[in-house]
């Protein structure tokens, strides 16, 4: 196995390899690749599974629907004892 000298960053959008190529990689293109300092060689879009993104929505939206109806109690709540002093 052969041991190679990476550095990987990840961003929102894109997992991103750099390091140095290998002499015989004839493939490897700075400029197709967007090298700066470091030649990158490999870059990988990430793709959110819509069906994930949905999920997220709905869980968020409850969420705060809950703590909506909470709020509500607490503020009835204090409307009654202060109605009732």
């Amino acid at each position: 196995m052969e041991q190679l000298n990476v550095t990987v960053y990840k961003t929102e959008t894109q997992i991103i390899i750099t390091g140095i190529p290998q002499e015989d990689d004839e493939s490897h293109n700075c400029d197709a690749m967007g090298c700066r300092q470091e030649h990158v060689l490999y870059r990988f879009k990430i793709v959110e599974d819509e069906n994930k993104k949905q999920v997220e929505r709905a869980a968020d939206t409850a969420r705060r629907r809950t703590q909506g109806a909470k709020d509500g109690w607490d503020i009835r709540r204090g409307k009654q004892k202060g109605g009732a002093s």
